[in-house]
């Protein structure tokens, strides 16, 4: 979305100007952004530090979160706000799987597809698009999966079991 190039900007000088100011901002629920968005805040990174060469002064390593979320919000053609409420449902899913499977590498790729999963998943969730076909099939296949695959089953319902409470939103 070309809305970067007016967003991203103002967002750059604003920080500059925070920085002369000596104000900070507090971007502890970015925590996990890199984890989220690993391209897009490897780009971030490599603005950060453009700018710091360029402008000479010491930007935040954290100020990349920031700009990540810019260049997400550009990709995805979504508001601001979504992208910090896809961040949270995805960080939430993530703490789940994280509780269920403590041992799960996290650099394979089919993590990272899992992710991008959760991230379209979240944006359904927000939207309140649902899957309102429910054929006979699809019940036998998730009965014969949760059978198979407990203890992924049990990660799942407790996913649901947020989704529902802090959403509304029904899986």
């Amino acid at each position: 979305n070309d809305s970067i190039y007016t967003t991203l900007t103002d967002h750059i000088s604003n920080l500059v100007d925070r920085i002369h100011m000596g104000i900070t901002f507090d971007n502890s629920l970015l925590w996990n952004i890199q984890m989220l968005y690993p391209l897009e805040y490897d780009i971030a990174t490599e603005v950060v530090e453009i700018i710091s060469k360029e402008l000479d002064i010491k930007i935040d390593k954290d100020e990349a979160n920031f700009i990540t979320l810019h260049i997400v919000n550009a990709e995805t053609n979504t508001r601001m706000m979504e992208i910090y409420q896809i961040t949270e449902i995805v960080s939430l899913i993530n703490c789940v799987v994280d509780e269920s499977f403590p041992h799960i590498d996290k650099e394979n790729y089919a993590y990272q597809r899992f992710l991008t999963h959760c991230r379209w998943f979240a944006h359904r969730v927000l939207n309140e698009v649902s899957n309102s076909k429910k054929e006979k099939a699809n019940f036998e296949t998730l009965n014969l999966l949760n059978r198979q695959y407990g203890e992924a089953s049990d990660c799942i319902v407790e996913i649901k079991k947020i989704l529902s409470e802090k959403y509304s939103y029904e899986v």
